[in-house]
């Protein structure tokens, strides 16, 4: 029978399963052999001779072409030099048969030459015990042309074929070794019947894939037979390591089997019906031999000894599952957590993989105590699936277990055995939603993997050392052409401003030191009055991003002195005899001491006399009449006021012409009123809009210890312990619209392309749409930088229609998700939705954003296979979404 599994047409005649040592499935058999097989050629060890075929793929040595063995079948010893699984993989033969130990691990007896395909082999996984096994050939598999095609090897090593693998022996020493294996007297088998034994009362499940099917359980429940149960624990080279419990249902001491294209639940029936019957394994229950004709109840599927794997490998990522991981059951995870079981509570990503894709392309999983169940794809290339743990998963609960079983969505008898994994849950520590949250602009895989490869605080040391950063292929591009200087057109002139803001913080490897360039850019807000400070606002942004990571005092002796900030604070038209308070008012209340700072109206008089005579002057007076001015400051004596001025709430007598305007720069710095205000303002921007108290506080006092060193008062914040241990303080920021644009462009992997002076535009008009317009803001506190103030539906609808449109004309942008996808190896869409939302929200969504997103991919046919189709649609509709879910509005 043909049936369509979504992943391709698997082909299922009236051929039995393939099933592992001590199984065999089908008819009942009927008669008796009588003739002595006869003995294949002589063997050559497969580590001096290689086998050697001729042009029809016949080998010529050791097995002569001509030579067909006994009809009667054909017996091999095979040596297991140590116990575990074992895979034997024959081709697609209608009518061969191969046992080992007397049982059927490969029957194609039923299968009709319509249905063969040699392109799919049988492959039958089997567990051996170390020592001696006897293998039997049926039917065309006798032939000497199936020498070189049929072969066994351990599972994860070198498979030989069985002209090499195995030695000839006569049928008497055959059927002695298998009595004394398995404690049954055989008869002799006769080709296109079932095995060697007769049937007995004891009957087992048939396995396919490791697993047992829900008909054949029920009927050996009913039979009374023990399906028994043995460890099916895994271990994950090469992934993530972590302690685990597993436990699985096996019979035949846990023989995991799989089978090729070409295979079907039973001789002549179809769908695994009652006809379907089963020889017992070595030592079951109810036969002869074994010395017990009791039935027992199947053993409940419960946790084993924790397995702990290798400690050197890579930390789980929630990105992409591992490569190269040896598979060892139907159904295995292969990355999850830590080395120690530990899982992050608030969300954590299973990857996994079956043994089989042909027979598996769905994995079921419950998760207790929860009670979760959930249905994933399997990848039709490697077999790799993900299962996602969600918050409630764990509710209130620190341990969890999550079982699976691997099936197939058209035939519900293909499933396998049940494999239970234990987790701790935790708070994560790693760093990861601060670090990408609120010390960049947003993740991108790259600097995902880099911050998981060398941990939080390294990174963040890292960042904190920008002249280290190679950032030549950002700059190599020449980001500041995007500004627009060829006349006072002032649209076009701030258009381009803000679109280069954007490609500063979307593309830069110096994430941290842009995120603090556009803190102290917002903090000393200007903005021009007039067409002929245009210049000076790129100028200013230049010279902040320089500045970010200096001293406070720097800072803040940079913005008295800015031309921008002279005009938009009214200090260029303030003189001795005729002052403006202004710039002397927002200097202490807003980027000083703060309106609690103390100071009365008595002081800002004082200080608007300190800075009179601070102006500033054109340098390129010659230049074209359509060219931006360009300026710089001057301190003009003749208009100072020469007097001494007393400032009171800060106890200080100033004096003596531009001299006199730096100190008090250098006095207000180090106030205990402005460490406090300007940490407020800091500890609000990167941790939390609401006040956290002990981190203002340490911020002040490494402020105090270092005069202001930005570096280390960020040090103080950043890799304080709560910063990335407190639950509180992490997600719980709105980003602005500026942030929103910024980060969709990474996430969304837009190329850079500078030479296109509209390359940005329309991320611009996200962000100004949303009412984000730094260059027309005419208020001195700067743009909001809490939550509540972007929150209105305006400007987020506004902002989501536009970055809608963003999405549908990805192909615009470079943005080539398809070989993003399919480059980290993901073939699912359980995968690759939480690839793409661990990247969006920095491993934070919920449950339901996951599923929708999942249902987005998949479609209306329910079919996503992104390494073996052209899935661009969907991923194109999936970042769509991707970009307006909720949690990607948080940082």
């Amino acid at each position: 029978m043909n049936f369509l599994s979504g992943r391709g047409i698997l082909l299922f005649s009236s051929a039995l399963l393939t099933v592992g040592a001590g199984f065999a499935i089908g008819s009942e058999m009927s008669g008796d052999n009588t003739e002595e097989l006869e003995q294949v050629a002589s063997v050559t060890s497969p580590t001096t001779m290689a086998v050697e075929v001729d042009e029809e793929g016949i080998p010529i040595n050791p097995i002569e072409a001509d030579q067909l063995l006994s009809p009667a079948g054909t017996y091999l010893k095979f040596v297991a030099q140590t116990a575990g699984t074992f895979v034997v993989t024959a081709p697609s033969e209608p009518g061969g048969q191969i046992l080992i130990d007397g049982d059927v691990v490969v029957d194609a007896s039923g299968l009709s030459a319509e249905d063969a395909d040699p392109l799919v082999p049988f492959k039958s996984f089997v567990a051996l015990t170390a020592g001696d096994h006897i293998i039997e050939l049926l039917g065309p598999y006798q032939s000497g042309k199936f020498a070189a095609q049929i072969t066994i090897g351990q599972v994860g090593g070198q498979s030989t074929p069985l002209a090499y693998a195995a030695t000839a022996v006569e049928s008497p020493e055959a059927r002695q070794l298998i009595a004394s294996l398995t404690g049954r007297i055989p008869t002799e088998g006769v080709q296109g019947q079932q095995g060697l034994f007769p049937l007995g009362a004891g009957r087992v499940p048939f396995t396919i894939g490791g697993s047992s099917s829900t008909v054949s359980r029920t009927n050996a429940a009913a039979a009374g037979a023990n399906s028994g149960s043995s460890d099916g624990s895994s271990t994950m080279p090469g992934a993530a390591a972590m302690q685990m419990a597993a436990a699985t249902q096996q019979g035949s001491g846990g023989s995991t089997t799989t089978s090729g294209s070409g295979t079907s639940t039973g001789s002549g029936s179809s769908g695994g019906s009652d006809n379907v019957v089963v020889t017992p394994p070595a030592n079951a229950p109810g036969t002869p031999g074994n010395g017990s004709q009791n039935p027992t109840t199947p053993a409940p599927v419960t946790p084993v000894t924790p397995i702990v794997v290798d400690p050197t490998a890579a930390t789980a990522s929630p990105l992409t599952p591992p490569t190269g991981v040896q598979i060892t059951q139907a159904v295995q995870l292969t990355s999850a957590g830590s080395e120690e079981g530990i899982v992050a509570n608030s969300g954590s990503t299973l990857f996994g993989q079956v043994q089989d894709p042909q027979a598996f392309d769905i994995v079921n999983a419950t998760i207790a105590p929860s009670g979760r169940t959930a249905t994933v794809d399997v990848g039709a290339t490697n077999g790799q699936f993900a299962v996602r743990l969600f918050t409630e998963d764990f509710d209130g609960q620190s341990n969890i277990q999550v079982t699976l079983s691997a099936a197939n969505s058209t035939n519900t008898e293909v499933e396998s055995l049940p494999v239970t994994y234990a987790f701790t849950g935790q708070t994560p520590t790693d760093g990861l939603a601060q670090a990408l949250g609120r010390l960049t602009f947003g993740a991108t895989p790259e600097l995902y993997a880099r911050v998981q490869a060398i941990g939080f605080e390294a990174f963040v040391n890292e960042q904190l050392n920008p002249d280290a950063i190679n950032d030549n292929a950002f700059e190599g591009q020449n980001p500041q052409q995007l500004y627009y200087s060829e006349d006072n057109n002032q649209n076009q002139t701030f258009r381009s401003l803000n679109e280069l803001q954007i490609a500063y913080a979307a593309f830069t490897q110096k994430q941290l030191n842009e995120v603090m360039a556009n803190f102290w850019f917002n903090h000393f807000h200007a903005s021009p009055k007039s067409n002929r400070k245009y210049q000076q606002v790129l100028v200013d942004r230049n010279a902040f991003r320089d500045l970010a990571l200096t001293n406070f005092d720097t800072l803040l002796q940079y913005s008295a002195k800015s031309p921008l900030m002279s005009e938009f604070l009214d200090n260029d038209d303030s003189r001795a005899g005729n002052l403006n308070e202004n710039y002397a008012r927002e200097l202490l209340e807003l980027h000083t001491v703060g309106v609690d700072g103390g100071y009365g109206d008595e002081d800002i008089i004082e200080v608007a006399r300190v800075f009179t005579g601070w102006r500033y002057r054109q340098t390129n007076e010659a230049s074209p009449n359509d060219a931006q001015p360009t300026w710089e400051f001057e301190f003009q004596s003749n208009r100072h006021d020469d007097g001494t001025k007393t400032i009171a709430f800060i106890n200080e007598v100033v004096g003596g012409g531009q001299a006199e305007g730096e100190r008090l720069l250098s006095i207000l710095a180090q106030l205990p009123q402005t460490r406090d205000y300007v940490c407020g303002k800091l500890v609000g921007y990167l941790v939390s809009d609401t006040p956290v108290p002990s981190m203002q506080a340490n911020c002040a006092a490494a402020w105090e210890a270092t005069n202001g060193d930005v570096k280390e008062i960020l040090r103080s914040i950043i890799l304080d312990t709560n910063y990335i241990t407190n639950a509180d303080i992490k997600r719980n920021k709105i980003k602005t619209p500026f942030e929103y644009a910024v980060s969709a462009v990474r996430v969304l992997g837009v190329v850079p392309d500078f030479s296109d002076d509209n390359y940005l535009d329309d991320f611009r008009q996200v962000m100004e749409d949303a009412g984000f317009n730094p260059m027309f803001y005419p208020v001195p506190t700067g743009l909001a930088e809490v939550g509540d103030a972007w929150l209105g539906s305006a400007s987020v609808q506004m902002a989501f229609e536009r970055m809608s449109d963003v999405v549908q004309n990805s192909d615009d942008f470079g943005i080539d998700t398809l070989s993003e996808v399919r480059d980290a190896g993901l073939e699912t869409a359980e995968e690759v939705a939480a690839y793409l939302l661990a990247l969006a929200t920095a491993d934070h969504y919920s449950l339901q954003e996951f599923n929708t997103l999942v249902a987005v991919l998949k479609g209306e046919d329910g079919i996503f296979e992104p390494q073996i189709a052209d899935e661009t649609d969907a991923l194109v509709k999936a970042k769509g979404l991707l970009v307006v879910m909720p949690n990607f509005q948080v940082q």
